[in-house]
C-alpha cells in the first residue's frame, strides 16, 4: 500500500479541525460565563465587555491584548457584545423566545 500525500486534503482536514475547536472554545466560553451566571448564549468576551459599560469593570483589557497578540484581532470584546446584542435584539423583534 503506498502512502499518498495530497496538499488539498491535508489543508481542508486541518481547516476542518481549526472551525471544530472554534465551536469547541465559543461554546466553552459560554459555558463559563453562564456558570458566572451570566445570561443565556452571551460570550465571556461580550460580558466583560458589558461589566465595563455599566461598572467600569477592567476585565476585558486582558482578553482584548490576548486576542490582539494571538488573532491580531483589535477591540474583541467590543465586537463579541456588539454580535451578541445584534442577535438578541433580532431574535426578540421576530418573536422568538430564546432568552
Amino acid at each position: 500500500m503506498r502512502f499518498r500525500s495530497n496538499y488539498n486534503t491535508s489543508a481542508a482536514r486541518w481547516e476542518s479541525i481549526g472551525l471544530y475547536l472554534l465551536r469547541v472554545g465559543l461554546a466553552f466560553s459560554i459555558l463559563i460565563n453562564v456558570i458566572f451566571r451570566g445570561e443565556s448564549n452571551q460570550t465571556t468576551s461580550a460580558r466583560l465587555w458589558e461589566l465595563n459599560k455599566k461598572y467600569n469593570f477592567k476585565g476585558y483589557v486582558l482578553v482584548d491584548f490576548i486576542a490582539k497578540k494571538t488573532f491580531g484581532d483589535e477591540l474583541h470584546c467590543l465586537k463579541a457584545w456588539i454580535n451578541w446584542r445584534l442577535i438578541k435584539h433580532t431574535l426578540h423583534v421576530s418573536g422568538h423566545k430564546i432568552w
